[in-house]
């Protein structure tokens, strides 16, 4: 399907670590120069000199040590894209900053760029808001690890079980394999597993594979005070939705506030909000299941840092600049 549109073939980089840390520009600069065969800006790497050491990834790819390699490595790889027709798969970017520099400035290549959050600072760029899987296709990928077979034994219970995964296909993913290796175990039984907000995170484990530790790095990457705020909203409800209004409430400050708050959580894609305009008291926003029940345990944890940032808000709330505390920038 891409042979047509796109000749010169794909390109796809990952610009996080497996652990979730960021890549830094100038490793991910050296592997699309690695796949693409830009041998302009080696002439600039320390390997050039004799016995030099040259900084790499754990890959093996080599990184430019200095500013004007990288400066050399990245108008190399502008020209590159200048010259040839490819699709550019910028997968899992964590900021703005990461990617600015690898879009292309002329020429027919086209990217697409993964990320969690909404990117918001990033343009001209066409967004594209994936929906959470309805509950067919999450059943599909489930029988797909199970058996369509074990799956016809408990319909009801299957189902039970994609939508405690709360529409997040990695943890359907985790589910099918776990039950692929429990052979003996019911789909009632672990959906009743699942069903218990104490024990649902503990169940979705697989090998090396967590939905808590894949949840655990979008955390990180939240500023102290966004972290604070939704364990606050994560409190409201069993199933994750609220109102402004209610969010007022438990964040203990103003409208405008609240409203900033929120906005910055849904920039980060950690709060969804209503697809087409409503006005803000109408609008029913949600913290997904899977991500509520992890916000519970940090506040339960006393995480560092948050009951500060709380304070913050409130007295930033009482002093008349309650925007401040409760959504950085």
């Amino acid at each position: 399907l891409l042979a047509d549109p796109f000749p010169d073939g794909r390109v796809h980089v990952r610009v996080r670590r497996e652990d979730g840390t960021a890549r830094g520009r100038a490793e991910v600069l050296a592997e699309l120069g690695r796949w693409c065969g830009i041998a302009e800006a080696r002439t600039e790497f320390p390997a050039t000199a004799a016995g030099a050491e040259v900084p790499a990834t754990a890959a093996g790819v080599e990184v430019p040590a200095t500013a004007g390699a990288l400066a050399v490595l990245a108008e190399a790889w502008q020209e590159w894209q200048a010259r040839h027709r490819a699709l550019v798969v910028l997968d899992d970017v964590p900021d703005e900053a990461s990617v600015r520099g690898l879009l292309p400035r002329s020429g027919k290549c086209a990217v697409l760029v993964t990320a969690r959050g909404q990117l918001p600072g990033l343009a001209p760029v066409h967004r594209i808001a994936l929906p959470a899987p309805a509950d067919g296709e999450a059943l599909e990928l489930l029988g797909k690890l199970i058996g369509a077979g074990r799956l016809r034994t408990d319909p009801a219970a299957a189902l039970r079980i994609v939508r405690a995964c709360g529409g997040l296909p990695l943890a359907v993913e985790v589910s099918g394999m776990r039950l692929a290796v429990l052979r003996h175990l019911p789909l009632a039984e672990y959906a009743d597993r699942l069903d218990d907000p104490s024990a649902a995170l503990d169940e979705l484990v697989a090998g090396d594979v967590s939905v808590r530790h894949r949840i655990a790095s979008g955390w990180r990457d939240l500023a102290e005070p966004d972290r604070w705020v939704l364990g606050r909203l994560a409190g409201l409800a069993d199933d994750g939705c609220f109102t402004l209004d209610r969010a007022t409430v438990a964040l203990g400050c103003g409208e405008r506030a609240a409203i900033r708050a929120v906005e910055s959580l849904i920039d980060a894609g950690a709060v969804t909000s209503p697809a087409g305009e409503v006005t803000a008291h109408a609008a029913l926003y949600e913290v997904p299941r899977l991500l509520c029940l992890f916000a519970r345990e940090q506040a339960t944890a006393g995480e560092p840092g948050t009951a500060a940032a709380g304070e913050q808000g409130a007295a930033g709330d009482r002093g008349g600049a309650p925007a401040v505390a409760l959504s950085p920038g």
